[in-house]
């Protein structure tokens, strides 16, 4: 008969399967514990974290939502300015000035209106009226006109008791002056803005104009609504 030897096998295992069955089989409180609480605190970090991205997207919906109210109330207000600037540089180069005055820089002054400026010199600083260099001028107050030098074109949208100010300080010279008030033409400008059927347009006071020798082009008198 052959004799039967016993045999002892010994299983090797991964730290990761012992883990798993000594969380089987120790009681609670012991490394399995350990391991839930672990999850837990995964768990929590995901769900701040979901919450913070969350908050951040709420956030920026809302920003966005902002931003486009602001550009939308600023829509009308720009386009405004863009069609005033396009007329205001259309009556610097279709009209003309006495000959000693159509040397040196052409100058346009816009007072008050910050917007109407920087479009004005966005879209025309770089071109010329005629041979002279076209300067276009920014001022807060009228008042600052008496230290300006000569400024072929000024553009306010002040009435009444300013335009007359306005007026003494430019005299008799040849100036352009343009407003955009309900008595700009009353109040001594020569070319006011007006709105007609939800347009800008523009009339004119020709009379003015002779007086201050200034010959209106005809394109710009044809576009006049009087």
């Amino acid at each position: 008969m052959h004799s039967v030897r016993s045999q002892h096998i010994t299983i090797q295992t991964s730290p990761c399967i012992r883990n798993r069955m000594r969380c089987a089989l120790e009681p609670a409180g012991s490394f399995c514990q350990q391991g839930v609480y672990r999850l837990s605190h995964l768990f929590r970090a995901l769900l701040f974290t979901v919450t913070c991205a969350s908050g951040l997207l709420y956030g920026s919906i809302a920003q966005a939502q902002n931003q486009f109210a602001q550009s939308s109330a600023m829509d009308e207000s720009d386009t405004r300015s863009i069609t005033k600037a396009n007329f205001l540089y259309h009556f610097a180069a279709s009209n003309e000035w006495p000959a000693e005055f159509m040397e040196g820089p052409f100058r346009l002054i816009v007072i008050g209106n910050a917007s109407l400026h920087a479009i004005l010199s966005d879209k025309y600083a770089m071109k010329s009226i005629g041979t002279q260099s076209l300067e276009i001028v920014l001022l807060d107050d009228a008042e600052l006109l008496k230290k300006e030098p000569f400024a072929h074109v000024i553009y306010s949208e002040e009435s009444g008791e300013t335009l007359q100010q306005i007026l003494k300080f430019i005299r008799d010279q040849p100036v352009l002056l343009i407003s955009d008030a309900a008595d700009g033409l009353q109040s001594g400008a020569l070319i006011n803005f007006v709105a007609v059927n939800n347009r800008i347009r523009y009339e004119i006071n020709s009379e003015e104009a002779n007086k201050r020798e200034l010959l209106i082009g005809n394109r710009i008198l044809s576009w006049a609504v009087k």
